[in-house]
């Protein structure tokens, strides 16, 4: 993950655009300065992307607790990432209106990409190849994802796809050899090129990140500024019972101002845990 910003925005209000290694204390002030009504449009300076703001969370700290199988969410960390994240660059009147437009939900690719009124908003190297014709119609650039001042150097944790054989599978072999090849280092090399992570530790791959894409002029080295943290403790029961939708629901509520933090928290982790009790009931 790094952090995508919209050049024309930061000129249009006269402000320094974003550079790699910044906090998220600093991107919150940038975020401020960025969150303008002008000629009736609300223009704002940040959003985040919430599912991946806990699913890569720099401290690593998992949906669910490793030994008791519960809610892990209601924690002074998982509070610090949310205050950092969420709060602090979208406490602000001009944000909360452009929610209330937004029926309500936290701004996301819609505000960035479409509209171009959001400023910055953190995403994936698929984004360009994804959204290619939105960003086709604005400057735009990269910088590194925001560190937390008190895990400085550490970006996102990684969010691979995963390629496995299962039991099923009924010519393992000839599988393994296809996966033995899309990790090949010249599989991984055109992919890279064309803007498209790789998964190697291959310094020459990684700085071929996007260079034929159709913005290979871009910051593309972004992705790899900072160190990634240790994968969180993950659990089958993440993908059995919606524990992540119960972490989330609620944070619109959390940036509009109409539910405090730790009454959130509280009944997020009262949600999941009811989910996982009835789950296991079954």
């Amino acid at each position: 993950m790094a952090l995508f910003y919209n050049k024309d925005l930061f000129d249009k209000f006269g402000v320094p655009y974003p550079k790699d290694g910044m906090t998220w204390d600093e991107i919150a002030d940038l975020a401020k300065k960025l969150s303008v009504e002008k000629d009736g449009v609300a223009y704002t300076g940040f959003s985040p992307s919430i599912n991946h703001m806990f699913l890569t969370n720099p401290y690593s700290l998992p949906l669910l607790d490793k030994d008791t199988k519960k809610a892990a969410i209601n924690s002074d960390k998982w509070k610090q990432v949310i205050e950092a994240q969420l709060l602090r660059p979208t406490s602000n009147p001009v944000y909360q209106k452009a929610m209330s437009a937004y029926n309500g939900k936290i701004l996301d690719l819609q505000q960035f990409a479409k509209d171009q009124t959001l400023a910055m908003f953190i995403s994936s190297p698929l984004m360009p190849s994804v959204m290619k014709n939105e960003l086709s119609q604005f400057n735009w650039d990269i910088v590194s994802y925001p560190e937390m001042s008190d895990l400085r150097g550490v970006g996102a944790q990684a969010y691979p796809g995963y390629f496995a054989i299962t039991k099923l599978a009924k010519n393992k072999d000839a599988a393994m050899e296809v996966i033995k090849f899309l990790t090949s280092d010249e599989y991984q090399l055109e992919y890279s090129k064309k803007g498209i992570m790789t998964s190697l530790r291959s310094d020459a791959i990684q700085k071929a990140l996007g260079s034929e894409s159709p913005f290979k002029d871009k910051n593309y080295g972004a992705f790899f500024y900072n160190k990634f943290p240790a994968m969180a403790y993950k659990t089958v029961l993440e993908s059995q019972v919606p524990v992540l939708g119960t972490y989330t629901k609620n944070m619109s509520k959390v940036a509009a101002g109409a539910m405090d933090l730790n009454t959130a928290l509280r009944t997020a982790e009262e949600e999941a845990n009811k989910l996982i009790d009835d789950f296991s009931k079954k």
